[in-house]
């Protein structure tokens, strides 16, 4: 069961705060060098543009950022996997 506090700040969660986190994790990327946060920003970043449009219940934020989160490293694996092998990359 979630606490006051744990539900509390997911049922406050906009599409701005979204955004934020997705600028927050891209930034981050940078400094790592991986691609693990890279997939994950963009799929807050998508998820804050849902949540600015539509506005749906936390419930379905967190589902499409998963959505969103396992797409994208999906796709992002098949893009960029031929290319760690090729000399030069």
């Amino acid at each position: 069961m979630l606490t006051e506090a744990a539900l509390g700040w997911l049922q406050a969660l906009t599409g701005w705060k979204w955004l934020v986190a997705g600028l927050v994790m891209l930034g981050a990327e940078i400094f790592t060098g991986t691609t693990y946060l890279l997939w994950a920003g963009l799929a807050a970043l998508l998820t804050g543009v849902v949540a600015l449009g539509f506005a749906p219940d936390w419930r379905l934020q967190i589902g499409a950022f998963a959505a969103f989160t396992f797409i994208l490293v999906v796709a992002g694996r098949r893009v960029l996997r031929p290319n760690w092998s090729k000399p030069g990359a």
